[in-house]
């Protein structure tokens, strides 16, 4: 219960302030984000890129595929010297239930019981939502951006893939590889397994899928299980 108002308090005076700032134009080129939404990012450098996908309770739809394209021009601008990174995040609160949503490289059934033990979902909620706040308003559906930037992913969240230090996974993925998409709630800490995420190796084509994607089907659950018997 103390989690739970804690997280009311927050995110609404963070909300009341978001909304004052806005209000004087201080967000004026962020991407519009809500609870609920899905959000993709291509990071690593010294540009991010940040793409509302929609409202995750539809890209998640039992047996829904739904692919988007991503420009040359936008694979260009976060390319560096460092590999480009990508990640999902969003949060959905419904009532009571607070909802992180978040692309890992483990399913919740490939974490071992030590891993399962270090995972903070509350921490990069109460983060996810504070960036969501910030960043509403605008209208804009993708951005490209300064990782300097106060709006940016890489501010809120780092770039070790950590999910700013909650997961002992990597929740993120390089070109050419799959994410699962999953849910953590807030109170219980119990995490699920909502679909997948499959990104392109030339970085142009990310493909959401509402259960295991047909390119992933039948290789990625026993090779990600096979991988953490040993640790």
């Amino acid at each position: 219960m103390n989690l739970k108002m804690k997280f009311y308090r927050g995110f609404s005076s963070f909300a009341l302030a978001v909304l004052f700032i806005a209000s004087f134009g201080g967000n004026a080129l962020a991407v519009d984000m809500h609870s609920g939404d899905l959000m993709f990012v291509m990071f690593g450098n010294s540009m991010e890129f940040i793409q509302n996908l929609g409202p995750s309770k539809t890209l998640l739809a039992s047996g829904k595929t739904t692919t988007f394209s991503i420009k040359p021009s936008t694979i260009t601008a976060v390319a560096g010297d460092n590999p480009t990174k990508w990640s999902l995040i969003g949060f959905n609160q419904n009532g009571d239930e607070i909802v992180l949503l978040a692309g890992s490289s483990q399913p919740p059934d490939g974490l071992t019981p030590a891993q399962l033990s270090r995972v903070s979902v509350a921490n990069p909620t109460n983060v996810t939502a504070n960036w969501i706040g910030q960043n509403s308003g605008d209208g804009l559906s993708q951005k490209l951006l300064p990782a300097s930037d106060f709006n940016s992913f890489t501010r809120h969240f780092g770039t070790d893939g950590s999910l700013a230090g909650s997961f002992p996974v990597p929740m993120e993925g390089m070109l050419g590889s799959v994410l699962s998409i999953i849910s953590g709630d807030y109170n219980t800490k119990a995490l699920s397994f909502l679909g997948q995420g499959v990104l392109s190796k030339d970085g142009s084509t990310l493909t959401i899928c509402s259960s295991r994607c047909e390119s992933t089907k039948g290789k990625n659950k026993d090779k990600d299980k096979g991988k953490n018997k040993g640790e």
